[in-house]
């Protein structure tokens, strides 16, 4: 590897993320100037040193008092989220206090510097930390510190030679400059890094509703460069299918890559990668292939390879470069990492297992429960979420009743049945149950288990229950007779 900034800090982002820092580190130190410019501060403002040496002290305690809370408020919002608001805190203070007529007005916007200040100290190191590898964390700290170092300096030298020239405002107003830049590459690289480099252009559908092929479309039609589209096959917070080659006609149409997250669909809805032309398709061992967690197998097309081997920039990871990966798969098996073989081992089994019943077998077993499992839920009088030409095999989302608790009911299908189902999330928090029926868990026994446990546990909670209506409407699915209840 070739030594120097350019090998450590491979993309744009990651250098643009490194500037934040070192611009965060040394607007902090630049308020050495401060110090310097305490003599004449006091004979503009006509007040007495001590005074001012007062402000310099609120303004002290504020910074050192908001390092360890900004510390905390960047684990749970971000680190360029605190930056952010740290800039603006202290690009508001540089403003005002450079038009500050007397010192009352100066002691408030020096607490709100602070806020900045103290914010740029917490957040900044960390955010050097990250862009640098875990190899190179005392380059990152000694970047972080040389900043600061200059900022200090040039707060020291340089204040003292400005002051005589244009008058102490010149110590707040002067930093203006390197504020905005920082605000304005923080912005950027919140943009960046949130995607890894890539511009990221969200179409959403309503929660329970498939993806709106037309506003696919339309937003394609916005861009005329764009590069892949992914879409979640089985999206398991709604319980909704995707129809996928319709959707991947129209990525190809705009000359994208196509990629599919497979992770609750493969095993157990019809998945034709090469036929429908996936270019890039993930998906897990413990959803419908019944195998233990930890793998993730994944399909690359050619034309996915072309542009993976004509990759110009470096990868930012390691363990995701599927360059790297290709070789160790490959013939030329370069070493990548340890396999884990026992993991392996068991995907083969569960294999051999679906190849045993028969691939076609095993998709429509998912849809002869599932749809057992739904006849049962509606004839209790439950509300089914996802759209009914949609709706997921695998996974079952429902509307929790009004003036039942979700977490009640769950907690007493765990406690007394030993059935486990998941609760809403996002939108459907609270609002909805998510009920898997995977790989060998997907049986006709399992549909009945927990259909009779939801009616005694509903009906202890006040909801009304036609006891046996669930159990039949569920049998009577099965054996392709409409239920009538």
């Amino acid at each position: 590897m070739d030594s120097g900034i350019s090998s450590v800090l491979p993309s744009w982002s990651d250098r643009v993320v490194a500037a934040v820092a070192g611009l965060g580190m040394f607007l902090a130190a630049l308020d050495i100037s401060v110090n310097v410019a305490l003599p004449s501060i006091a004979n503009g403002l006509n007040a007495d040193l001590q005074s001012v040496q007062w402000v310099l002290v609120a303004f002290i305690a504020t910074r050192a008092g908001l390092v360890m809370g900004a510390g905390s408020f960047a684990d749970r919002f971000g680190l360029r989220r605190v930056f952010i608001f740290g800039a603006v805190s202290y690009l508001i203070a540089m403003v005002t206090i450079s038009l500050s007529p007397n010192l009352e007005s100066v002691v408030g916007f020096r607490v709100l510097q602070g806020f900045g200040a103290g914010s740029f100290f917490a957040v900044s190191p960390a955010l050097a930390a990250r862009v640098f590898p875990a190899d190179r964390r005392g380059l990152a700290m000694g970047f972080a510190t040389a900043s600061q170092a200059l900022g200090m300096l040039a707060g020291t030298l340089g204040a003292g030679l400005l002051i005589q020239w244009f008058g102490w405002q010149v110590v707040f107003w002067g930093r203006i400059p390197f504020v905005l830049l920082a605000l304005l590459l923080a912005v950027l690289s919140c943009r960046w890094t949130v995607s890894r480099g890539a511009r990221v252009h969200l179409v959403d559908s309503p929660w329970g509703k498939p993806v709106d092929a037309q506003a696919l479309s339309d937003e394609l039609a916005r861009h005329s460069r764009v590069k892949a589209v992914g879409l979640v096959h089985a999206e398991t917070s709604t319980g909704v299918l995707t129809p996928l080659p319709e959707i991947i006609e129209l990525v190809h149409r705009h000359g994208a890559l196509a990629i599919v997250d497979a992770v609750t669909s493969l095993g157990g809805h019809e998945l034709r990668i090469d036929e429908w032309g996936v270019d890039v398709c993930y998906s897990a061992t413990q959803k419908c292939l019944g195998a233990p967690p930890g793998l993730a197998p994944i399909s690359l097309s050619e034309a996915a390879m072309e542009v993976i081997n004509s990759r110009e920039s470096k990868t930012q990871s390691f363990y995701f470069d599927l360059k790297e990966l290709a070789s160790y798969w490959g013939q030329a098996r370069a070493y990548h990492h340890t396999a884990p073989i026992s993991m392996t081992y068991a995907l083969r089994e569960a294999l051999r297992m679906m190849m045993e019943e028969g691939i076609d077998a095993r998709i429509q077993r998912h849809a002869r429960v599932a749809a057992a499992l739904r006849a049962g839920l509606e004839s209790l009088g439950l509300e089914l979420i996802a759209d009914p030409g949609f709706r997921l095999d695998p996974l079952t989302t429902v509307a929790i009743p009004g003036g039942i608790d979700d977490s009640t009911v769950r907690r007493a299908l765990l406690d007394g049945y030993n059935i486990e189902i998941g609760g809403g999330l996002g939108e459907f928090r609270g609002k909805a149950w998510r009920i898997g029926l995977m790989g060998d868990s997907a049986r006709e026994t399992n549909v009945f288990a927990l259909l009779s446990a939801l009616e005694t546990i509903l009906s202890s909670n006040g909801y009304e229950v036609a006891y046996g209506s669930s159990l039949a409407a569920a049998q009577q699915a099965l054996a392709g007779v409409e239920f009538r209840g």
